[in-house]
């Protein structure tokens, strides 16, 4: 598997460019693992948008979804909006066995059942030649 592509918009500020919000490692056949940080501003930003308060892309992702905000978020909100960012996997030749989210700077804050802890949504793709 060559990329790896995130599917995502983060939620729960202030955030602050440049830091970490997550971490996927990367399980492969051999034993190894590669960690592929998820970075505000970067990779990802707030999933709301207000045009005041930050700009509307992230620098090494692109915009795949906006639309309107649902009802039950602030009225001043312009849309919502979800980010693509692709890893390239530095062995594609070794199988992917599974892959680990982790919440945040402390490597020890494994993420379960639902708990984004900074990620609205997550949805992970393969893109193969």
């Amino acid at each position: 598997m060559p990329e790896v592509a995130l599917s995502s918009g983060s939620r729960r500020g202030p955030h602050i460019d440049g830091s970490t919000l997550a971490r996927w490692i990367v399980h492969y056949a051999n034993g190894s693992t590669r960690e592929w940080p998820v970075i505000y501003g970067e990779h990802v930003r707030d999933w709301t948008w207000v045009p005041a308060e930050e700009p509307l892309g992230a620098n090494q992702a692109k915009v795949v979804w906006r639309g309107p905000p649902p009802l039950s978020v602030r009225k001043d909100f312009d849309s919502v909006r979800l980010f693509e960012t692709t890893w390239s996997n530095p062995q594609p030749e070794i199988e992917i066995t599974s892959l680990e989210y982790r919440i945040g700077e402390n490597r020890n804050e494994t993420a379960r059942g639902g708990d984004y802890g900074g990620i609205a949504g997550a949805v992970l793709t393969a893109k193969v030649p």
